[in-house]
């Protein structure tokens, strides 16, 4: 039994790579209730997933506060340049419930339409601060070319994230494990689509 939770053993590695998974889904969860740090924090979340699924490494406690701060100023204006939308496309969602069938159907599908929209293009910025250095600017366009050039990767994303919205709806206090989760279930898919995008740029340069 000691061996088979012995540090060095497959079991021990991943004993201490859910303890501090689970210790980094709280820290996210705190920052997302704070608001003003969730963007770095989310940032972080994917360079950390990242880093583990590429490395089997760099998943812990301080690399992840280390993430948080070197991410901190241009993932908090990449939030705020994602939030404008999210107001507008909150308020529409609202007013759509409120006044019911009285939007017309085009509307309507417009506004359905803009949520995954926007997710899409929220997750592939996020993942894409968390592992290279842009201006938050152009690490927004980068992502919206991402997300509409990789449409099946897209699509996963779309269904594990609204996944996590559907569970927090149903179980809102477990809402910090869901989306970590599907932040590093994401994580390879997400550096698929990446690693394309720099091999087609990387042809054009030739």
């Amino acid at each position: 039994m000691m061996h088979l939770f012995a540090p060095n053993s497959p079991s021990g590695r991943w004993l201490a790579f859910s303890m501090d998974a689970l210790l980094i889904s709280v820290l996210w969860g705190l920052c997302a209730v704070l608001v003003i740090p969730a963007g770095a924090a989310t940032a972080a979340l994917h360079q950390v997933a990242r880093s583990w699924m590429r490395h089997r490494s760099g998943c812990d406690v301080p690399a992840y506060l280390r993430a948080i701060r070197d991410n901190f100023k241009k993932a908090t204006i990449l939030w705020v340049l994602l939030l404008i939308p999210l107001a507008v496309i909150g308020g529409n969602v609202y007013a759509l419930f409120q006044a019911g069938t009285d939007f017309p159907a085009a509307v309507r599908m417009m506004i359905f339409l803009s949520v995954p929209v926007w997710i899409a293009a929220a997750t592939y910025a996020f993942a894409l601060q968390g592992a290279f250095e842009n201006s938050p600017g152009r690490t927004l366009l980068n992502g919206i070319r991402l997300a509409l050039g990789n449409l099946l990767t897209t699509i996963v994303v779309i269904l594990v994230v609204g996944f996590g919205l559907v569970c927090t709806w149903l179980f809102p206090y477990g809402y910090f494990l869901y989306f970590p989760a599907g932040i590093f279930f994401l994580a390879r898919p997400l550096d698929g689509a990446f690693r394309r995008a720099l091999a087609w740029g990387a042809r054009e340069e030739s």
